[in-house]
């Protein structure tokens, strides 16, 4: 599935997700050992064996640099952006570090569209703020350039 765990001797997990970005993070579950049955993970400690990643859904924040398209003194146009999820999400969208937008999107088979206004659309840069439970799968937009005269 694209992610890849190692367990130190200290039982430190060190995880590297290349399932979207590609992600490196530590857990410490206090486990001595991993073992893998049925498809599934399992980690031992003193109490006994149990399923890793499992569990109540936990919430999370999220902020984005700011995202130029290797751009930064070309002025664009930021207009519609698509968020593919599950779960909910509130999303803060910065142009050029100035809050824009806020919206709520909820998951759905469709993607879920937040409009920025039009006054608010120009800018160099573009920064997303997210809060929420569930996943973010994708966040489509279009920075569409102009000439600087």
């Amino acid at each position: 599935d694209e992610e890849y765990l190692c367990q130190l001797t200290d039982g430190t997990i060190i995880s590297l997700d290349l399932r979207y970005e590609p992600a490196l993070e530590t857990y410490d579950f206090q486990t001595t050992y991993l073992a893998v049955a049925n498809d599934k993970l399992y980690g031992a400690n003193a109490n006994g064996l149990f399923e890793m990643f499992v569990g109540a859904p936990v919430p999370y924040e999220y902020v984005t640099g700011e995202l130029t398209e290797q751009r930064i003194s070309e002025l664009k146009t930021y207009d519609d952006i698509y968020f593919y999820v599950t779960g909910t999400h509130t999303v803060n969208v910065f142009i050029n570090n100035i809050l824009v937008a806020t919206k709520v999107i909820v998951g759905s088979p469709k993607p879920q569209h937040l409009a920025i206004p039009q006054e608010l659309q120009r800018g160099s840069s573009i920064r997303f703020e997210l809060t929420g439970i569930g996943i973010v799968k994708e966040i489509e937009y279009v920075a569409e350039g102009r000439e600087n005269a």
